[in-house]
């Protein structure tokens, strides 16, 4: 008998092409017993998303938000069983989001941010603005990739994570959100490792403390990292 996933409400970043088709793929496992889940939650900044007349179901609703503003609002008050699905090809939310929240909780402290730093020896490693775009592969993977034990593209075994990766090579504690098959091709971030990550950020933060924030499945992923300074310090993104 199949396993059939729960969770009380679902976030999705995103109401365009990416964003419907994961709310889709979702909606879809509901429909076929798959998926037990009271709310679908559609965040977009634009008030006239696709996803307000593609995605017809009594499941969804279709928020008009910044993703990092809603994620400040509804993480620490979220249900503890509720998920996230991230969005593919975007700035490193989490990353903003754990900045925001911090600073919001601690309005002692500015949260400077900047690339991870050091050498991590990956196929792909490509550096823009303030993340580093991270991934184990060296050829394109399906969308809705599950990530088995045996890889799809190299039909071997998967013996490789991008969170062990990162962390052997890590200058600073990391702090990953691990995002994982789900349900039909979809994967989810916790929010409970969310909230975790918030109450430990509040309770050690303090001047001259540094973190990196990774989110990523067991192929790809991206690290931004943070560094606490007094909240009047002038200084700017690390270099």
């Amino acid at each position: 008998m199949r396993a059939v996933r729960e969770a009380s409400e679902i976030v999705v970043l995103g109401g365009g092409c990416y964003g419907c088709f994961h709310t889709g793929q979702l909606l879809k496992a509901a429909d076929r017993g798959r998926l037990r889940c009271n709310r679908l939650v559609v965040v977009d900044r634009n008030p006239l998303a696709p996803a307000r007349t593609r995605l017809r179901s009594d499941l969804v609703e279709v928020v008009t938000a910044d993703w990092t503003q809603f994620l400040v609002d509804y993480a620490p008050r979220a249900p503890h069983d509720a998920h996230l699905v991230p969005a593919p090809l975007a700035p490193h939310v989490l990353a903003d989001w754990l900045v925001l929240s911090v600073e919001r909780a601690r309005p002692d402290l500015r949260l400077v941010s900047g690339p991870l730093p050091g050498t991590v020896r990956l196929p792909y490693d490509h550096t823009v603005g303030r993340s580093r775009y991270l991934s184990e592969a060296a050829w394109r993977c399906p969308a809705t990739c599950p990530e088995p034990a045996v890889c799809p593209a190299t039909k071997g075994p998967r013996t490789w994570d991008l969170e062990r990766s990162v962390r052997l090579s890590a200058e600073v504690p990391v702090v990953t959100f691990p995002c994982r098959h789900f349900v039909y091709g979809v994967g989810t971030v916790p929010i409970e490792r969310m909230q975790w990550a918030l109450r430990w950020a509040e309770e050690t933060a303090a001047p001259g403390w540094w973190v990196s924030v990774l989110t990523a499945s067991h192929c790809h992923g991206v690290a931004t990292t943070l560094h606490a300074v007094p909240a009047g310090f002038e200084g700017g993104e690390q270099a």
